[in-house]
């Protein structure tokens, strides 16, 4: 079972981070596991935030910001659709349109579901950014004041570990997108369910 006391530290950097930056937060949901579990967290303590998809293109490379968005995991766009966006309204952005939307609205942060755990993940990436250079996940803190794309970036659940999320997704009844059912976590998700 995820320890209260990591919920609530997770709490208190979203928080914090809506301290500082107010309605200037915005929170990058992927559809998977750990952006549904900042999600919700961030639902119980900010009011009012944005929430973007960066779309990750997978039928090809077409290098066209709009067409890309035909080329999402179909099961990723249903989930968000049907799932998040219910309570708040989700951006679909090509990473290329990124600083533009931020720019436009006045964004100076984010709220993130990176995980020093997952430092070493094959096939996916390892790295945040910060002051414009990639480092790898085991450096992250907490609270980044210059991450991808300038913005300052909140990592509230930085210390969590894969078991703490499907805790935290099990106590809350929270789903996810079969995207990353797919990748094998579905099975460790059914016997969280049964314990």
């Amino acid at each position: 079972m995820v320890s209260y006391e990591k919920v609530q530290k997770a709490l208190y950097r979203i928080k914090q981070a809506h301290e500082i930056h107010g309605d200037s937060i915005f929170l990058g949901h992927s559809g998977g596991k750990d952006s549904c579990v900042i999600n919700h967290l961030a639902q119980r303590v900010i009011p009012n935030y944005k929430i973007v998809h960066n779309v990750k293109p997978i039928l090809g490379t077409s290098g066209d910001p709009v067409g890309a968005l035909t080329e999402m995991y179909p099961s990723t766009l249903e989930f968000l659709y049907s799932n998040v966006s219910k309570q708040h309204p989700v951006e679909f952005l090509h990473s290329s349109q990124m600083p533009d939307y931020i720019k436009r609205n006045g964004l100076t942060c984010q709220i993130d579901g990176a995980r020093i755990e997952e430092h070493d993940r094959p096939g996916k990436s390892s790295n945040i950014i910060r002051n414009g250079e990639s480092v790898n996940r085991k450096e992250m803190t907490e609270y980044e004041p210059n991450g991808i794309f300038g913005l300052a970036i909140c990592y509230p659940i930085l210390d969590w570990s894969t078991q703490d999320i499907f805790d935290y997704l099990v106590v809350n009844y929270l789903p996810f997108s079969e995207e990353y059912i797919e990748n094998g976590e579905y099975e460790q998700f059914k016997r969280c369910l049964r314990n």
